[in-house]
């Protein structure tokens, strides 16, 4: 009887199930870090590329096992929530196209009120450090991992998961709130916390109001794959001095 519960029963995402995927997040973050003992140590450049390569398969693995136990245990309520993937997602563009210059207004504010108290923001360490390395085959994993495993990912654990399971505890505006400042912490990127935070209210507004998950995976989707695009131009380019790169 307590296997098949554990295995059959159809139910909403719990508190329990936050923990587990906030440890295994942890878990992926451990992992990435360890790109940087390349820089502590000085290690050399072939030797920091095989460590990103690695730190990228081992959290894209992760996050396969992650999110195909997260479908397994709740495959009835994610079918509810990943209908007409094709109409949702490109309704997803066009809200992203909506957010740009929020999302650009809020990243400056906020960059310049950190130089205004003395601190000085800088890029993503993952993005420096893609900007930095020589190896293709590490840039091509960066792009696969950000554009296309990103999104879906990280909507499916923290507005399907997260947010769907603070809402049986917490009102829709609290629940909303609480979801974004977790998916905007677990990105580990001071400087760029208000715009996380502000992309996260908006990604959880945008489940609540259609039940659709692919609506916010297609605003997630377009805003990485931009972002990874103006990376790749900048890395391939030399309309921008990367060795300088400090905002």
């Amino acid at each position: 009887m307590e296997i098949n519960q554990i295995f059959y029963k159809e139910e909403l995402p719990d508190a329990k199930v936050i923990f587990f995927i906030i440890c295994a997040i942890l878990i992926e973050f451990v992992i990435l870090s360890r790109v940087a003992l390349g820089e502590i140590f000085n290690f050399s450049q072939d030797a920091q590329s095989n460590s990103f390569i690695l730190s990228l398969l081992f959290t894209a693995y992760l996050n396969f096992f992650l999110i195909a136990s997260i479908l397994f245990r709740f495959k009835k309520y994610f079918f509810s929530i990943l209908k007409k993937p094709v109409e949702n997602f490109f309704k997803g563009f066009l809200f992203y196209l909506l957010l740009i210059p929020f999302l650009i207004l809020i990243t400056l504010s906020t960059h310049s009120f950190l130089k205004s108290v003395g601190i000085s923001p800088k890029l993503q360490d993952v993005v420096l450090l893609s900007l930095q390395l020589d190896s293709n085959i590490s840039l091509i994993l960066f792009f696969i991992v950000s554009v296309f495993i990103a999104p879906i990912a990280e909507e499916i654990i923290y507005r399907g998961v997260v947010y769907k399971a603070l809402k049986r505890k917490f009102s829709v505006t609290q629940s909303i709130f609480i979801s974004s400042a977790v998916f905007a912490s677990l990105h580990f990127e001071f400087s760029y916390f208000p715009a996380l935070f502000f992309l996260g209210m908006v990604l959880a507004f945008l489940f609540e109001k259609y039940n659709n998950l692919w609506v916010s995976i297609g605003v997630h989707f377009f805003n990485n794959f931009f972002a990874s695009l103006v990376l790749l131009v900048l890395r391939f380019t030399n309309i921008v001095d990367i060795n300088q790169l400090n905002i």
